[in-house]
């Protein structure tokens, strides 16, 4: 039977111009990249914030640990290069500015494969959006906060419904202070995210990262849609092909990256770190004092633990 739907569909992608590009980043020596719901906002925003300016649609992002993934529409490769360098430099001026740290945080050469042809941009959204579940983060893509593809039919997916006219005026105040940060086109920071989160409690805080989230997304949903025709076709489609990625040489980690977090609760519980980003710039002796009390709570392989406080794997 004709299905107007799935003919929109077609005729979406095969009127774009096929300069679709998967990015792949990681940093400058391998270690983590993202510690506390701080960083991975800060670095949405900025992301956001680069995509407007730079004029380019967002098919995907998804931010891991220890690296990211996008799917960029753009015009040419100079506009991608463009906006990678765009984001990649502000996100390392925000998180070395507090350390006085000068040094690249992201490798040098990004990762980038072209995909051309609907099925291949296919099989990579199937790629980007399941790497959580194959990171062992999560069953279903759709699970994922930091992969945003639950945001692609509701605002709050992950926070319970709070009516504004209901809500403390803490919490109104601090919607406002993000609503107006973005209509005034800028991205958030540490120290900014630190003062609208302080007075919170931990349901407001959900609710916060949800609304901050679906006010700043550049995400194309429309046209991620468009390739498979319905949400629902979505979800079946990336829980049952997880997608392949044969251009683009990203390391291979085995392990879960669930440790990551376990590391962060015990150091914060435990007094240790104020927040876990400091292990980044903590002097070696401290933080080889606090690998040891790690090791010694928790069975992570030696690998994991030289990412997490960024020092160098050895293998002996």
């Amino acid at each position: 039977m004709y299905n107007l739907k799935d003919n929109y569909a077609m005729k979406r992608t095969n009127l774009l111009p096929e300069q679709v590009f998967h990015v792949y980043q990681r940093t400058s020596d391998g270690g983590l990249l993202f510690y506390s719901h701080t960083d991975y906002l800060v670095f949405f925003t900025i992301f956001c914030f680069a995509a407007r300016k730079k004029k380019v649609v967002i098919l995907g992002l998804c931010q891991m640990p220890d690296h990211i993934h996008a799917i960029v529409h753009v015009k040419s490769v100079e506009q991608l290069s463009d906006f990678v360098g765009c984001y990649t430099r502000l996100f390392s001026l925000e998180i070395n500015g507090p350390t006085g740290k000068t040094g690249k945080v992201f490798e040098h050469n990004f990762g980038r494969a072209g995909k051309f042809g609907p099925k291949k941009i296919r099989t990579t959204l199937a790629y980007l959006y399941n790497n959580p579940v194959e990171r062992k983060l999560c069953s279903r893509a759709e699970e994922y906060r930091w992969n945003y593809l639950a945001y692609a039919t509701q605002p709050h997916p992950f926070s319970g419904a709070i009516k504004l006219s209901k809500a403390r005026k803490i919490y109104r105040e601090a919607l406002a202070m993000v609503t107006g940060l973005h209509n005034r086109g800028n991205y958030l920071r540490h120290a900014t995210i630190g003062i609208i989160f302080s007075k919170l409690t931990d349901d407001e805080k959900l609710r916060l990262i949800d609304e901050i989230i679906s006010i700043w997304s550049v995400v194309d949903y429309e046209l991620l849609l468009s390739y498979y025709g319905t949400y629902e076709n979505v979800i079946t489609a990336f829980s049952s092909n997880t997608g392949s990625e044969y251009d683009i040489a990203e390391s291979f980690e085995p392990y879960s990256d669930s440790v990551y977090s376990k590391i962060s609760s015990f150091l914060v519980r435990e007094g240790l770190v104020q927040s876990p980003r400091d292990v980044v710039s903590m002097d070696a002796e401290r933080k080889f004092d606090i690998i040891a009390l790690v090791q010694k709570r928790f069975m992570i392989p030696p690998r994991q633990i030289a990412k997490y406080f960024h020092v160098e794997f050895k293998t002996e």
